[in-house]
């Protein structure tokens, strides 16, 4: 039943119409989006024959597919690890939402380990690979530009001490010459 009702929902999602605010099509500046038409004379509002649908409840799939995914599984949002508790292997399809990469490489090892379907990474194995690989680069990028400060700093330290040298034994051949010249004074 619910598999006829899947093909049923695909045929009306072909048949339904694009649904767009009124007059998107002369005017740029309208966004192509649906908003209700709400003039007090505007033809769309009150259903003229040739001008653009208007969205109806007519235009609905079957309600016991309704929020479902193409194949039929109930689509079940993971934020983290406790999530997947609660996400039936036979029923249900995982939908990993906005989190970081490590959170979600550790989503979807998971994932593979129960033997659970993920909805928005096509190539699980795939994913894992390139992120790890990834990760691996940024650490090494990180690392790198870590010990680049710390020459940097290193060699400001060493300057900053030659020219504390430098100025001292400056100070110590003025004083030395004072000495000389006031000695020839005397």
């Amino acid at each position: 039943m619910v598999k006829d009702h899947l093909v049923l929902r695909n045929a009306l999602n072909k048949r339904r119409p694009k649904f767009y605010k009124q007059s998107s099509h002369k005017k740029s500046r309208i966004e192509k989006k649906w908003r209700k038409a709400r003039g007090s004379d505007s033809k769309v509002k009150i259903g003229w024959r040739n001008r653009q649908p208007m969205v109806k409840h007519g235009y609905r799939g079957p309600a016991d597919v309704r929020g479902l995914s193409k194949d039929g599984f109930n689509i079940i949002l993971v934020n983290n690890l406790n999530d997947l508790k609660n996400v039936n292997k036979t029923k249900d399809i995982v939908c990993i939402g906005r989190i970081g990469q490590r959170k979600k490489m550790d989503i979807i090892e998971d994932c593979i380990k129960n033997g659970l379907k993920i909805m928005n990474v096509k190539d699980p194995q795939g994913f894992l690979s390139e992120s790890e690989i990834g990760l691996k680069q940024r650490k090494e990028t990180k690392s790198k530009k870590e010990q680049e400060k710390v020459k940097k700093t290193e060699t400001k330290k060493d300057k900053k001490d030659e020219g504390i040298e430098e100025k001292l034994s400056k100070q110590e051949e003025k004083k030395e010459k004072d000495k000389v010249l006031t000695k020839r004074e005397l």
